[in-house]
């Protein structure tokens, strides 16, 4: 029998324990061997068995006082059934048909026999003695059923040195395979996109280890984290808060009582309802403990135009108690760059941090010219306790808006050899329109010009004596108080020249 298959023969060796393969072969209830026993409790079951069968094959543990002289003594356990067989051979008929002298020990000779031999009878006493014939026949018979046991024996180990051996293999196969293994995730917020097969389970789980490696470090320990958590005020669901002296903490609508306490996140979130109940008791200070002048009124603003619609955007912030001098507001005044001017009343205090609109329409104000923007700015405020007098503020607030003539909406009509161009004058006041006309390459053709139309006008021209299928642009700049927009290439063709008709033809045939 060869060696072990898990035995070390040399550096790399992955010796597997005998406990972890198991025996797949049937039940073999004579040596109560089972399936799904471990290799362990086989070998150990066969060989239990194996001494036991040395044992009886152990010559010394047989009585042969009886036949004593014995010439020569046995030997061993052959030795031992050849002579039985032989004295059996002399108290049978001999092969020759002659009788055989009788023996000093006939068929009834009784012999005491070795203990794996000892049996109950039917009084259950134990029996320790056979006659000669049944004793040497039940050797025999136990002789064969060993014989058929060892050889089942030894069929029984090769198969489990070859389901050990075949353990092993898998053994190797599955430890290359983990060593390979890969997981597959279709995208990471730490790794990104997976490649082609997968991340690899060590990238994953360095990516893992380094990222609750910088985690710890940003947040502290988990023991760190549970000893701040423990900073909190002591009593504090019964403490008052600062904004509401009859209100404490655990009143707070999402306040954590003690008996619930005990997360980074619930103590996030008392420090902000703490943090911002100190803020609401801080700004009724401000409010109340003392008192305010015009310093700290604060009010900016911006404006933008589309159209003839402006818009105000309010910024800033005031004492409490300041309004509007006036019940309409504050005087707000539009001029443009030609003189032109309309006044309005918008209330601003109510407007602080939102927008209002001045409507232009109807207005001498031409909206296609630069416009400023004045606030006759004044707030007051009643005395709002016995420390502090009235207040009343005031100051100009100027804002330019830089405006950008609008471009007229152009309509071109081609023709064979000349194109239509008109379009609607939307500016109010002085303006100069001048159409220039280039060639497809960008040479200058002519132009025409449209002085100071009313407005809603139709403004239009025509440019004659052109190409037919020819490519040309048409460009409009307008002046505007010496402000000038180029407003952005209008391109146009010609319609195509049409096919003369044939000359010097003629139907007579040749």
């Amino acid at each position: 029998m060869g060696l072990p298959t898990n035995q070390a023969k040399g550096q790399g060796c992955n010796p597997i324990s005998s406990n972890c393969v198991i025996w797949q072969g049937p039940d073999i209830p004579c040596i109560d061997l089972c399936h799904g026993d471990s290799v362990t409790d086989v070998i150990a079951k066969l060989a239990k068995e194996l001494c036991d069968i040395l044992d009886t094959l152990n010559i010394d543990t047989y009585d042969l006082t009886c036949f004593k002289p014995i010439c020569p003594d046995p030997k061993d356990f052959h030795d031992l059934i050849q002579f039985l067989i032989t004295k059996v051979c002399e108290l049978q008929c001999c092969c020759d048909g002659t009788t055989p002298a009788q023996s000093a020990c006939p068929d009834t000779c009784i012999v005491n026999v070795a203990p794996c031999f000892y049996f109950p009878n039917q009084l259950g006493d134990q029996i320790t003695t056979m006659t000669l014939p049944d004793y040497v026949t039940a050797i025999g018979n136990k002789i064969c059923m060993m014989v058929g046991q060892i050889s089942t024996l030894e069929s029984q180990v090769a198969a489990l040195q070859i389901q050990q051996t075949a353990t092993d293999n898998r053994v190797v196969i599955l430890e290359d395979e983990i060593a390979g293994a890969i997981v597959t995730i279709p995208s990471s917020a730490r790794l990104g996109p997976a490649p082609p097969g997968g991340w690899p389970i060590a990238t994953v789980v360095e990516a893992i280890d380094t990222d609750l490696a910088n985690l710890e470090a940003s947040t502290g320990s988990p023991i760190e984290l549970l000893q701040s958590i423990q900073q909190q005020c002591a009593n504090m669901d019964s403490l008052k808060t600062l904004a509401n002296r009859q209100n404490t903490y655990s009143g707070i609508n999402g306040w954590i009582t003690a008996a619930n306490y005990g997360t980074v996140a619930d103590s996030i979130n008392n420090m902000w309802l703490t943090i911002c109940d100190m803020r609401a008791a801080v700004e009724n200070i401000l409010l109340t403990c003392c008192c305010t002048d015009c310093d700290d009124v604060d009010i900016s603003f911006t404006a933008s135009i589309l159209g003839s619609q402006i818009t105000l955007h309010i910024n800033g912030t005031v004492p409490t108690g300041m309004s509007d001098c006036f019940p309409d507001g504050n005087l707000v005044t539009v001029t443009d760059s030609f003189g032109g001017s309309y006044s309005t009343y918008v209330p601003i205090i109510s407007n602080i941090n939102s927008s209002v609109g001045v409507d232009l329409s109807n207005t001498p104000v031409n909206p296609a010219t630069d416009l400023t923007v004045t606030i006759q700015g004044c707030w007051n405020r009643a005395s709002p306790g016995a420390d502090c007098g009235g207040l009343r503020c005031e100051r100009i607030l100027t804002y330019i808006i830089v405006n950008t003539a609008p471009c007229p909406n152009l309509i071109l009509v081609p023709g064979l050899e000349d194109i239509q161009w008109s379009f609607t004058n939307t500016a109010v006041g002085p303006i100069t329109y001048t159409v220039e006309l280039y060639t497809g390459a960008g040479v200058f053709v002519s132009s025409q010009v449209a002085v100071n139309p009313a407005q809603a006008a139709l403004v239009s021209g025509t440019f004659s004596t052109l190409t037919c299928g020819t490519n040309y642009y048409v460009q409009v700049k307008v002046n505007i108080n010496g402000n000038i927009t180029t407003c952005p290439q209008a391109f146009v063709s010609t319609i195509d020249c049409p096919c003369l008709a044939p000359t010097a033809v003629s139907a007579a045939k040749p």
